[in-house]
């Protein structure tokens, strides 16, 4: 009895490593643009949706150019930065901030007192040289330190390609820009809302001085804006910013254009002119007309929209789930533009199947969405709705992985050799066990 006892408790004890050998620790899964206009008299011209951010137009963006007044663009962004919050203090203009002042100006006099905000919207409304030069003294002491932050701020925004040499824009040949960089300063403009605000006024009331007795109308000299020289350009919509010309820059207009909707940064430089016609305005329009009638925003991928569909296992409600898009992509593009056959889809997922337990937004994989060929945006793809686990399929899922593994086969292998070893050593010992019997039983007779 003690053997047999014996012998079972060591097969069960054997039954047992194997059966913590087999069994798993954790078994859950747990250039310029189709249909755009032509230029022809203008030589630089760019168009930027400022909403979505996108180059709408460009016409020898990045080939150098002469500035013209757009220099002013930079001269009153670092007025206005410097200077905002004290458009109340007086300024004494003296000689030296005055010297060399030519072209267009209010006609400032030495040791005329002014405001800031006088010589501000002098610059900025009238586009006037003499203002921009009593500023720069004002804030850097000096036209060469001041013309230094001019260098300084280009290179802050990315104006890799432009040197400024003075604050009026009076020609330099050594002074450079392209439209590209032009666009940089002009977006930092709009962005600033004293220089915008000032750009954009019709006129600026110049209250007498201690030196001019009467009264001086500073007129914004942008033809967008203002219509007291020239009615034919006026355009209701014109926020702001610049225009102006010299002999050898040619015409220039830098131009914010907001129509409620969609707002545009327009500029056109090295534009021509005759006796109809001032060709920066011209091409400008052109530009904007296009812009606003062809191009809106259509929505290209869905955020409800399901791509496709991940098997699940482990649940008994469902052996799917559906994956769409993280988020919805809305790309400005022409009006005209068939969605189906412009933009195409390239959709690859991350997993075959899932397990339940399945979380709502699980990652498992992207799209890329491609516009006429060019890689636009990538969105993840994920799951739509959570996936809760059966703990019967989970059950069943752990016996089915744990048959089919090797280990386990040996193991029951193993065990039914043993239990044929326990029952022959059963029948052994019970046999003889009978023998033992059979011969007492011979000798008590």
């Amino acid at each position: 009895m003690h053997l047999t006892r014996r012998i079972t408790i060591l097969l069960l004890a054997a039954a047992s490593v194997m059966w913590m050998l087999v069994l798993p620790l954790n078994l859950s899964a747990a250039d310029a643009a189709t249909g755009a206009p032509e230029i022809d008299y203008a030589r630089f011209a760019y168009v930027y949706h400022i909403e979505s951010g996108t180059e709408m137009f460009v016409k020898n963006g990045d080939t150098k150019c002469y500035p013209a007044a757009s220099v002013k663009l930079m001269t009153g962004l670092i007025a206005a930065e410097h200077l905002y919050t004290q458009q109340s203090r007086k300024v004494i203009v003296t000689a030296e901030e005055l010297q060399g002042v030519r072209g267009n100006n209010i006609g400032l006099k030495v040791g005329e007192e002014l405001t800031v905000g006088d010589l501000l919207a002098a610059l900025i409304t009238g586009n006037a040289n003499d203002a921009a030069q009593v500023l720069a003294y004002e804030i850097a002491g000096g036209i060469e330190p001041f013309v230094k932050m001019m260098n300084a701020r280009a290179a802050e925004l990315g104006m890799n390609s432009t040197v400024y040499t003075n604050v009026t824009g009076l020609h330099d040949a050594a002074m450079v820009t392209t439209v590209r960089d032009t666009a940089k300063v002009a977006l930092a403009c709009y962005r600033n809302d004293t220089f915008l605000e000032l750009s954009g006024e019709v006129r600026y009331v110049l209250a007498p001085t201690n030196i001019n007795r009467s009264e001086r109308r500073i007129t914004n000299k942008n033809l967008f804006i203002c219509d007291t020289i020239d009615d034919r350009y006026r355009n209701r919509y014109m926020l702001g910013l610049n225009a102006g010309s010299t002999p050898q820059a040619g015409h220039c207009v830098t131009a914010i254009c907001d129509n409620g909707y969609y707002t545009y940064l327009c500029i056109v430089m090295g534009a021509s002119s005759d006796a109809d016609h001032i060709y920066s305005y011209v091409e400008c329009s052109k530009l904007l007309d296009w812009a606003f009638e062809g191009y809106e925003y259509k929505t290209v991928l869905n955020r409800s929209e399901v791509i496709g569909e991940i098997p699940v296992t482990l649940s008994s409600k469902t052996d799917f789930v559906s994956a769409l898009p993280e988020r919805s992509v809305e790309m400005y593009l022409p009006t005209d533009i068939d969605v189906s056959s412009d933009m195409s889809r390239v959709v690859s997922f991350s997993v075959g199947s899932l397990s339940a337990p399945v979380p709502e937004g699980l990652e498992v994989g992207e799209l890329r969405l491609f516009y006429r060929g060019e890689l636009v945006d990538t969105v993840k793809l994920v799951t739509k709705y959570p996936v809760d686990r059966s703990e019967l399929e989970y059950r069943k899922g752990q016996l089915k992985t744990l048959i089919k593994q090797p280990v386990f086969k040996i193991s029951a292998a193993v065990l039914a050799l043993l239990g044929v070893m326990y029952v022959l050593l059963v029948a052994f010992i019970r046999s003889r066990r009978a023998r033992r019997r059979k011969s007492r039983d011979i000798i008590k007779r």
